[in-house]
Parts: structure tokens; C-alpha cells; sequence
């Protein structure tokens, strides 16, 4: 009589064995994330955000036909039609309104914005919730002032 002996596994057996594995650690962390919630630290501003910023802010200025600021504003105005675009801080963000409704947000993560205007430009500083500080200047011909 011929005994066989097993003393191992087959291939098979330890490729399904690490397929089970592998889909109970998946289920475990697909579980996780959704129970677990996310806490979202507080960011910053990078740069691809600010020069996307900068790069609208300098669009409303060019379209526009006058430019005022006041108490860290920038108000920009247009005569056809005629409307009043506005570009402030509203709680932790940046956002622009036209004539003073609607709600689009510009920028994101900003604990201060200082507007300040000059002679043919506006020094535009922000400062984000990790205390960086970002600045530009942007020129404008304010078509009122001759």
C-alpha cells in the first residue's frame, strides 16, 4: 500500500489564499475612510492658485473702466453695461460680486487682504492661514482720472 503524502500547498491554493487576503484588506480600508471622517488641516495658498488669481483680478481690472478701493475693496467699475464689480475678503476666502450679488469665490484659505491703490497701481497683499504672504502689484489706467 502506497501512501501519499501532502506536506504542502498547491499554487492555486496560496494564489487564492492571497487573493482573500488581498480583498479583506480592501473592504477593511474602503471601511475606514468612510467611517473615519477626514479632518482637513488648515492649508495654505499655492502658487498655481495665487497666479490663477492674479490672473483674473488682472482680467476684471482690464475690462473695466475705473478702479476705486476702499476699506481693503477693490471695486471696479463699467460703463456698458453698467455694473459694479466688486473684489473683497468675505470670511476665509476671496470672492467677487457684481453689483453687489452673487457669491464666486476666487481664492480660498485667506486670513487677511490688504488692498492698497497708488498712482497707476494696486499693491494687492494677501496673507493665508499658514501666515504666508503673497503680493502683487497690478497696474491699471483708470480712464476717469484722465
Amino acid at each position: 500500500m502506497l501512501y501519499k503524502r501532502e506536506q504542502g500547498f498547491t499554487l492555486i491554493e496560496m494564489l487564492l489564499s492571497i487573493l482573500i487576503v488581498i480583498i479583506i484588506a480592501h473592504l477593511i480600508l474602503q471601511t475606514m475612510l468612510v467611517l473615519v471622517p477626514q479632518t482637513q488641516k488648515a492649508k495654505g495658498i499655492n502658487s498655481r492658485e495665487w497666479e490663477l488669481f492674479l490672473m483674473n483680478v488682472k482680467r476684471e481690472i482690464k475690462s473695466g473702466e475705473s478702479v476705486q478701493v476702499s476699506s481693503n475693496k477693490l471695486a471696479i467699475l463699467t460703463s456698458f453695461p453698467e455694473e459694479v464689480t466688486s473684489i473683497h475678503r468675505y470670511k476665509n476666502l476671496i470672492r467677487r460680486q457684481v453689483d453687489f450679488k452673487g457669491h464666486e469665490v476666487l481664492l480660498h484659505n485667506v486670513k487677511s487682504l490688504h488692498v492698497e491703490q497708488k498712482d497707476y497701481y494696486i499693491k494687492m497683499t494677501v496673507i493665508d492661514l499658514n501666515d504666508q504672504i503673497f503680493s502683487a502689484n497690478l497696474f491699471y489706467y483708470n480712464g476717469l482720472e484722465g
